[in-house]
């Protein structure tokens, strides 16, 4: 019991002591400034006032800054072997959990909770005696209740992704043909698979499910059976329960859905819901094991033994589910030198940085990883959550559950470092990475040219496959075995001269003819960046005009020259094409072609802009753009029909608004664009550089009126950087999914290759 001086010791902590409510973030399970843990040596200290959870490295810190010396001490001790319980019994049915299925968590390592209260420096106090004050009894409570935040961020990610009502189950089509399913036993009626079996609900076959990226699965049947047939909905045999709940799979939406009928359409095969149990998991508790659980074995280098590696810099990032993406593109950029250096800061000097609240300040949460990762008491694994919610707060994609892009949120994560960042100062670490890529047009009937400029931090290369430097030994027999396919193999080389290639542009309107003619495209790079992102081109269609991915593979050296690919901008002898208003003429769309794309399930609108982009060009055009366009936020809007240009009164920047963007970093050229563009407003305009970084610097008046003969731009002070790179890093996807997989990344690391695959380091 808790002894009258330690009561008077907690007075004068009752007023400074906050009371939680149904909004009140509880950070119980990092620390806000390091990756301690309550299972880490010291445990957690949880503040009764702001509620951050305090590692034991920065306690004495955060209590000479705040004053604070209440706090709820938070371990988890791990319970000794003797603590486990048996199974009571043997499970005597194929399902998961009940009395009598198998339980899948008994030999989980069990952790007990403890919590005490504590007063630094050095007095501990029970939580369970009735004399605490009623306050701090109440507050106590709450934070061991309550859920952290982290777990309500990730519970809101899952739950924010709900399944929708197909559209085929409200009348869905059932044949009377007799068949009737039995209670067990089953296998798909192509192959002898007895998992992973799918009943289609229209006409009652029994079928496998498609393989998955790390080989298990099934050999896609039931896929095949609806190519064939085009019956919708398939429901899996194995996740029905007795309340009517199960897995319903739509091949025609391309997407799990939820059936209102589903007890309606399985008694009409003879299934009794109520007498089924679950005897496999279901495709949510499949993923999460896929993304939780993943396996070593799985990755391109299973037939070696790989040799783990642990400490600074080699620490690994544990997937908090579907983040490899996250994961791959984190440990390349800390593997850059001018990042880790910007970053990585001691815990003094993060402590002092830091603002009230740490877990919301983006530059406090990079020098806390990059302090994990490079320290030299780094551990062998980090779990960066609370950084990964910050940079995908609010995207559509990115503050979900669901696997990513690793291209599109290497993209997002430098446009979020220039919006939280002072962008275009020196210590901008975004211009590492970008150049300026350099067009030319010429117009095919007077030879004139035009010349523009645009900033990239990606440079996407085509795959030629017709290049392949196997092409003889390439089997195309489907029946080979997997272990026995020969890939194409296509250097590098060849993807860059296949990017330099030049590009006939049809329905061109030429300004130095007035009239429409065929351009020449070439596109170079005028400026060459420290760091070089290569993007190779993986993803393609099928025959049918499904998205697949290439089976190929792109040899790369270990140095690479990309002199060929250098721009040099107008040169003697060039006219450059006159300035000129293009005239507005609707143009008009296939919408053979726009149906066509339609039937395979992509936006209606979207389509048609495909087909717009592309000038009718086929279905093959229009694909392509779609692949590449489909995450863009204007996709799914209608496309509007051009207006005709007419002439506005001359608008004027505010030079003092001009003078503040400039002292923010941004050019001239920059600052005049987004404030005309805005109406002078400020802020307005800020937000409008950071959506537009990709277009050219608006001239300056001087410049453009002594320019108004010719409508190139001004091309960037010429780059004498040489155009050698050495190979530093790559990531790899693994799966044939263009929707899932898993990514792997090999990044050099003083004399030696690693292969970073989440938690898992090791010496390639």
């Amino acid at each position: 019991l808790i002894s009258n001086r330690h009561m008077s010791l907690l007075q004068p902590f009752i007023s400074q002591v906050r009371t939680v409510d149904f909004n009140t973030r509880i950070h119980k399970d990092e620390c806000a400034y390091s990756f301690a843990t309550p299972k880490s040596e010291g445990g957690l200290y949880i503040s009764l006032v702001s509620f951050l959870g305090i590692g034991k490295d920065f306690i004495d810190f955060y209590s000479k800054k705040t004053g604070e010396k209440l706090f709820l001490h938070f371990r988890q001790v791990k319970k000794e072997p003797e603590d486990y319980s048996p199974p009571k019994k043997k499970p005597t049915l194929l399902q998961i959990g009940g009395e009598e299925g198998f339980n899948l968590n008994q030999n989980e390592i069990q952790y007990e909770d403890v919590y005490t209260l504590v007063i630094l420096p050095s007095t501990t106090l029970p939580i369970n005696d009735k004399d605490i004050p009623l306050k701090i009894q109440m507050t106590v409570e709450a934070v061991i209740k309550a859920d952290s935040a982290t777990k309500k961020d990730e519970v809101a990610k899952w739950e924010g992704q709900p399944l929708v009502v197909s559209n085929y189950a409200e009348n869905l089509v059932q044949f009377d043909n007799g068949v009737k399913i039995p209670f067990s036993g089953w296998k798909c009626s192509e192959c002898d698979l007895t998992s992973n079996l799918w009943l289609n609900l229209t006409d009652g076959k029994i079928l496998c499910g498609r393989k998955t990226w790390d080989g298990t699965g099934g050999n896609g049947h039931a896929l095949e059976h609806f190519q064939k047939t085009k019956h919708p909905l398939c429901v899996k045999l194995g996740t029905i329960t007795a309340n009517g709940k199960a897995d319903v799979y739509s091949y025609a939406e391309d997407e799990m859905v939820l059936d209102p009928k589903l007890e309606e359409h399985l008694a009409h095969f003879g299934i009794n819901v109520s007498q089924m149990s679950k005897t496999e998991k279901t495709m949510a508790e499949l993923e999460i094991d896929l993304n939780f659980k993943f396996e070593s074995k799985a990755i391109e280098e299973s037939g070696k033994e790989l040799k783990p590696l642990k400490g600074p810099g080699l620490t690994g990032l544990y997937n908090t589910g579907n983040s490899c993406y996250f994961n791959t593109i984190f440990q390349t950029l800390f593997s850059i030198p001018e990042i880790r250096e910007k970053y990585y800061k001691s815990p003094e000097k993060l402590f002092a940085d830091a603002p009230t609240d740490p877990t919301s300040d983006f530059k406090t949460q990079m020098s806390k990883l990059a302090y994990a990762l490079f320290s030299k008491d780094a551990p062998e694994e980090v779990a960066p959550r609370t950084l990964k919610n910050l940079i995908g707060k609010g995207h559509p994609e990115f503050s979900t559950m669901r696997q990513q892009d690793t291209l599109e949120y290497y993209q997002h994560l430098l446009t979020t470092i220039e919006r939280l960042e002072r962008a275009g100062s020196d210590d901008d670490v975004t211009r590492l990475f970008k150049f300026k890529v350099e067009d030319r047009i010429q117009c095919a009937t007077s030879g004139n040219v035009k010349y523009t400029y645009k900033d990239e931090n990606v440079l996407s290369l085509p795959i030629p496959l017709e290049a392949a430097l196997n092409k003889d030994q390439i089997k195309m027999d489907v029946q080979t075995k997997e272990e026995e396919h020969v890939y194409p193999r296509v250097p590098i080389q060849s993807c860059l001269e296949a990017f330099a290639q030049s590009e006939h542009v049809p329905d061109f309107y030429s300004p130095a003819i007035n009239a429409t003619t065929t351009a020449i495209k070439t596109t170079r790079l005028s400026t060459f960046p420290k760091y070089l992102w290569v993007q190779v081109r993986r993803f393609t269609v099928n025959q049918d005009w499904t998205p697949k991915k290439l089976a190929v593979w792109v040899d790369v050296p270990d140095n690479l020259d990309l002199e060929l690919l250098r721009g040099k901008g107008i040169q003697p002898g060039e006219t450059p094409l006159p300035e000129g208003t293009v005239p507005v003429q609707e143009k008009k769309i296939d919408e053979s072609l726009v149906s066509q794309l339609a039937e395979m399930g992509f936006a209606v609108n979207g389509c048609r802009r495909a087909v717009h982009a592309t000038n009718n060009q086929g279905l093959d055009a229009a694909m392509n753009w779609v692949l590449e366009h489909m995450g863009d936020p204007d996709f799914d809007t209608p496309l509007e029909a051009p207006k005709a240009q007419t002439q506005v009164p001359e608008k004027k920047v505010d030079q003092e608004a001009m003078v503040m963007l400039q002292s923010m970093g941004f050019s001239e050229g920059q600052a005049r664009r987004a404030l005309l563009a805005t109406d002078n407003n400020l802020e307005r305009a800020t937000d409008y550089i950071f959506s537009h970084m990709d277009e050219p610097d608006l001239p300056t008046p001087e410049s453009s009126s002594a320019s108004s003969s010719s409508a190139a731009i001004a091309p960037p002070i010429k780059d004498e950087a040489p155009a050698k790179y050495r190979l530093h890093g790559f990531i790899s996807h693994i799966g044939r999914s263009t929707q899932s997989g898993h990514y792997v990344c090999h990044l050099r690391v003083g004399d030696k290759w690693v292969q970073f695959n989440d938690s898992h380091v090791y010496e390639s």
